[in-house]
């Protein structure tokens, strides 16, 4: 089943370019591309998903901040360790990053904005950086597919040369969040939140 997603070009491969339009998101199918995990629910469950259909699929590069990072400035010469260029992929409420190689998506971590209720903010002083944190007295999932699990880490984020921009990332961001929590209530209410591959 094709899903509409909002996608950047460039991820794309160079042939791919080539071919994209002069519109900033466009309309592709994603099937089969990842191996991502959902919530798990019954039928009659999913049923009431009717009225709130799920966001369209956000695929783009962002610079993220390494958890170890010893430099909290923005994108330089001098602190490029401490940032790595990522795939964000923000799908039905999950959020993943990836790593391209020769045109082939790696996956690196994921969480599941129903695990965890966050929030994604500004970040005061700059006009690309923003910060995706659990919310006050929450914490990561330890079932999320990150070495953060149990904790309160922020993920830092920077757009700078991003074809999506901040105000974009933020409100993609908050659909998802919110999706991710709707599908944690509908799973509550009927009692069954599990984990299985897509």
């Amino acid at each position: 089943k094709n899903r509409k997603c909002i996608l950047s070009s460039r991820p794309l491969k160079p042939e791919a370019r080539a071919n994209s339009t002069s519109q900033p998101f466009r309309s592709i199918s994603l099937e089969g591309t990842m191996a991502l995990h959902r919530v798990t629910l019954p039928l009659e469950a999913l049923s009431t998903f009717s009225p709130h259909p799920a966001p369209a699929i956000t695929a783009a590069n962002l610079w993220k901040k390494h958890p170890r990072a010893f430099h909290s400035s923005r994108i330089s010469l001098l602190n490029n360790l401490s940032w790595q260029k990522r795939l964000v992929v923000l799908q039905e409420g999950f959020m993943s990053w990836n790593v391209v190689l020769d045109g082939r998506r790696v996956h690196r971590g994921e969480v599941d904005f129903a695990l965890t209720d966050c929030e994604v903010i500004e970040i005061p002083g700059s006009e690309t950086m923003l910060l995706l944190r659990p919310k006050q007295g929450e914490f990561w999932s330890d079932t999320d597919d990150h070495r953060q699990g149990g904790t309160r880490r922020e993920f830092t984020f920077d757009c700078a040369n991003s074809t999506l921009s901040r105000a974009d990332w933020l409100a993609q961001f908050r659909q998802h969040i919110a999706y991710g929590q709707a599908r944690a209530q509908v799973a509550q209410s009927s009692g069954s939140i599990s984990s299985s591959s897509r």
